[in-house]
């Protein structure tokens, strides 16, 4: 949606804005871009609804947006990060770590933890969760095995 008249302003739904930074990361990373996705556009309406998406803003702009919502991983419950983006022009800046910690000063209920899942290859998302207080609690490996002669 464009604004009327010479107004740099667009307006854009947040799935586009999380959309379009999985398609730079996949121009920038194949290997981590085919491990990515980003999240459904009917469960981020549903987070929306719930007000558990916020926008990331940072000097008067909107530079990303993070999505909390109650989750387990594996037997580990508590509030999962849903989504986080930063817009490509805005990385590198530290808002996504500063966005978790504001998150987390406010959260509705401070004794549980935060959670989420990184992959191994997302070298920026790792960076982000440490400062954010998220340390490393399951790391899981892949090997690929080797095929049997004559199987496949």
């Amino acid at each position: 949606m464009h604004c009327p008249g010479n107004s740099p302003v667009r307006l854009a739904p947040f799935e586009i804005l999380v959309e379009n930074r999985y398609r730079d990361i996949e121009t920038q990373n194949p290997a981590l871009g085919r491990n990515l996705s980003a999240a459904d556009p009917d469960e981020m309406r549903a987070w929306y609804d719930n007000g558990q998406v916020h926008a990331i803003a940072a000097q008067d702009r909107t530079v990303g947006c993070l999505a909390v919502a109650p989750g387990a991983i594996e037997w580990i419950e508590g509030y999962e990060i849903k989504e986080e983006v930063i817009t490509t022009t805005h990385t590198g800046n530290g808002y996504a770590d500063a966005a978790q910690a504001v998150w987390a000063a406010d959260c509705p209920a401070p004794d549980r933890l935060v959670i989420g899942t990184i992959d191994g290859r997302n070298i920026a998302s790792r960076r982000t969760a440490e400062p954010a207080g998220r340390k490393p609690v399951l790391a899981y490996v892949f090997l690929k095995l080797p095929v049997e002669q004559g199987r496949q």
